[in-house]
C-alpha cells in the first residue's frame, strides 16, 4: 500500500495496485461506511470543508493514510502544472474522494473525477454528495481502468475495453457510463 502519498508520473515506478495487494473494495467500503456515519450525525447543510475534515479524521482513526487537498501534478506537451487540481481526499494512496454539499446532481462532477483519476493514475474515486436527499443517492463510484469488482453497483464506467464497444454492449451500459481505454502501460 502506498503510504507516502506520492503519485507516479508514468508507467515506470507507477503505483501498481494489484501488485501491492490493495483491496480497493475494502477501502471504498470503509469510506462509505464512515461517510454514512458523518451524514447521520451532522446531516445535510454543512459546507464541504466540514465533511472533508471530519471524514479525513475518522479515516485516519481507522488506520488509513489520508491526504487532504492534495495537489496533483500534470505534465502536458512540455508544460508542467504542479497544482493541476486538488483532490479533496486521497485515501491509502489509491482512492480519490471528491466531496460535494449541493442539492444539484450534476453529471459533470463524475466526469471531472474521472479526469482526476486519469491524471493521478489512480484506479478508483468516490464522489460523495452530502447534499443529496439520502447519502447513498449522492454517491458515485468512478472507475479508471480497473478490473471487475464484486461491488460493481456503484460503478460509473463499467468494463473498460481496449477495443471499440460493439453496439449491443453500448446499449447495455448505464446512461452516465464512460468507457475508458485500457492503459498501454498495463501488461494485463
Amino acid at each position: 500500500m502506498d503510504t507516502t502519498g506520492e503519485l507516479a508520473s508514468h508507467c515506470h515506478g507507477r503505483n501498481k495496485f494489484l501488485d501491492q495487494a490493495v483491496d480497493i473494495d475494502a477501502i471504498t467500503s470503509a469510506i462509505l461506511e464512515l461517510a454514512i456515519e458523518v451524514h447521520r450525525e451532522l446531516g445535510p447543510g454543512m459546507i464541504e470543508g466540514v465533511y472533508e475534515m471530519v471524514l479525513a479524521r475518522l479515516l485516519v482513526q481507522r488506520g488509513f493514510t489520508v491526504r487532504r487537498q492534495a495537489a496533483v501534478r500534470l505534465e502536458y506537451q512540455g508544460m508542467v502544472f504542479d497544482d493541476a487540481f486538488r483532490a479533496d481526499l486521497i485515501v491509502a494512496g489509491s482512492v480519490i474522494v471528491e466531496l460535494k454539499a449541493t442539492t444539484r446532481d450534476d453529471q459533470v462532477f463524475a466526469r471531472q473525477l474521472l479526469t482526476y483519476l486519469r491524471i493521478a493514475k489512480l484506479p478508483v474515486g468516490l464522489l460523495i454528495n452530502f447534499g443529496a436527499p439520502t447519502l447513498m443517492a449522492g454517491v458515485k463510484r468512478v472507475v479508471n481502468q480497473l478490473g471487475t469488482s464484486s461491488s460493481s453497483r456503484l460503478r460509473v464506467n463499467i468494463g473498460a475495453t481496449p477495443h471499440p464497444v460493439p453496439p449491443r454492449a453500448a446499449t447495455s451500459r448505464p446512461p452516465d457510463a464512460v468507457a475508458v481505454p485500457r492503459d498501454p502501460c498495463d501488461p494485463a
